[in-house]
């Protein structure tokens, strides 16, 4: 619909409501406060308002119980690891020497009691001194009280070790989602164990920080959405205002006999629109503030008083150094880089035991072969992304560029409107032809014309102060700047 159109359907609806005496305006206050008792009130920045929903949002609180759990298993995989490795060196220890004691036996003559030999042995003179309880002992009560219970004990020890490494292939099988049977010995399979459970840590702390990314961002965008909703509400009451002061102006010119009762119509319809409009922008606001609360969790009753952190200084981005950035500090190719590096060892310690006609040989190149995808796969899509975004703030600062000075022109040309009007100047300007208002020329309508430009622009350069912070603040994000 042309300006003209829209001016002529303003003069009907204002013929129309001729009959209705008085402004219907909306009076422009603060809030009653109903509730008895003080008024809670919250004056928080950003920074404040993301700390408070990261303390306060329960996904985080369960993700930190993840975190705990994952550091608790890699503390239990390094004692496991430890504690097979220790046992294995004992076992060896005792091995080595019962076999000595087995070796000092067999040249034990028979009836002759270790106690006997002492003084001629340097050796059992030294099992001796270290076990005096063996003096009585002959070469039948050394094999019987001695060396066949810690044989016995060794064998034990032995079949205990092989059930633990066993478990510890098992663990490793359910994790890694291997459905090949294997077996890794001792070194490799608690080596594959420890690591995973280091990079599980790490990975798991990373999904707390993906997840604690996620809600600083909806934090960050609420907040905005606040602001901008704010400066709109403002903006709105601007409008109302000098609409206000117009429709009084047009109603005091009519009665006095100076302007058209037109003139006086024209300016209650705006008006009245206007007031709508300013209502319409408080109930944004309130909902804006409503998302902001919930996000924080906190209560809906409490009142924001929010600093404002817009910011219009440009910001310095080097594309190439983002990207760099991103690839190595974005969480999410870290998780991916840890699930590379555990499936990349696993391939590396099952080739060992197992030729490459194998399933287990298979299996381990295919997680691996999977994992170097996803991996790949990951770098494109962080790339692209970051483009992306870069490409945005780019934009964005353009646009914030093109804005400086219009609010002041399209204020500078309202007053010029306004002059036009209360002195009668009718000649036609460029910027009435322009607006094809030419008919208009001096009269309330381009009055009504410069105080609808003037908003239009008021608002639209809220709006993109507002996308180019939060499209400063998705760069900074996808480039691993947290």
């Amino acid at each position: 619909m042309n300006l003209k159109r829209k001016i002529c359907g303003l003069m009907m609806a204002a013929i129309m409501m001729a009959s209705n005496c008085g402004a219907g305006v909306y009076a422009s206050g603060q809030e009653a406060d109903g509730a008895a008792g003080k008024e809670k009130v919250l004056s928080i920045d950003v920074e404040q308002a993301i700390e408070l929903a990261m303390q306060n949002n329960m996904d985080l609180k369960s993700l930190d119980v993840d975190v705990r759990s994952a550091a608790l298993s890699r503390e239990m995989a390094e004692r496991a690891e430890k504690k097979l490795s220790d046992g294995k060196n004992r076992l060896s220890d005792a091995s080595e020497s019962i076999g000595a004691l087995e070796q000092l036996a067999g040249k034990l003559p028979e009836g002759v009691k270790l106690g006997d030999i002492a003084g001629s042995n340097a050796a059992v003179a030294g099992l001796l001194e270290e076990h005096p309880e063996f003096s009585g002992l002959d070469k039948a009560g050394l094999e019987k009280n001695v060396i066949n219970p810690a044989r016995d004990a060794i064998e034990s020890g032995d079949v205990k070790l092989e059930l633990g490494i066993a478990d510890v292939n098992e663990s490793i099988k359910d994790k890694l989602d291997i459905t090949a049977s294997r077996y890794l010995s001792m070194s490799s399979s608690t080596k594959l164990l420890t690591t995973m459970a280091q990079l599980q840590e790490s990975v798991t702390g990373s999904g707390y920080k993906i997840a604690g990314k996620s809600v600083a961002l909806l934090t960050r965008k609420r907040y905005y959405d606040v602001l901008k909703a704010s400066r709109i509400e403002e903006i709105k009451r601007l409008a109302l205002e000098r609409a206000k002061r117009q429709y009084e102006m047009a109603r005091a010119s009519y009665e006095e006999g100076m302007k058209a009762k037109d003139d006086m119509l024209l300016s209650r319809v705006q008006l009245n629109l206007l007031s709508a409009a300013y209502t319409k922008s408080q109930m944004d606001r309130k909902n804006a503030e409503i998302e902001l609360k919930r996000v924080m969790n906190i209560d809906m009753a409490t009142s924001l008083r929010l600093i404002e952190d817009f910011s219009t200084d440009p910001l310095q981005a080097d594309l190439n150094a983002g990207l760099a950035q991103g690839l190595e500090k974005r969480i999410e190719m870290q998780k991916l880089m840890a699930q590379y590096v555990v499936d990349k060892l696993n391939f590396e310690l099952t080739r060992g035991p197992y030729p490459e006609n194998t399933y287990q040989y298979k299996e381990a190149k295919v997680k691996l072969e999977k994992a170097q995808a996803e991996l790949e796969k990951g770098q494109v899509d962080t790339s692209a992304q970051i483009r992306q975004s870069y490409e945005s703030l780019v934009c964005a600062a353009q646009m914030l560029e093109y804005t400086g000075g219009i609010v002041e022109d399209a204020r500078e040309s309202l007053a010029i409107a306004q002059l036009r009007y209360e002195e009668g100047y009718s000649f036609e300007t460029s910027g009435i032809k322009s607006s094809g208002l030419s008919d208009f020329a001096g009269t309330i309508v381009e009055v009504i014309a410069a105080q609808e430009r003037l908003a239009d622009v008021e608002e639209k350069t809220v709006d993109i102060i507002y996308s180019y912070n939060l499209a400063k603040d998705k760069y900074l994000n996808d480039i691993g700047t947290y």
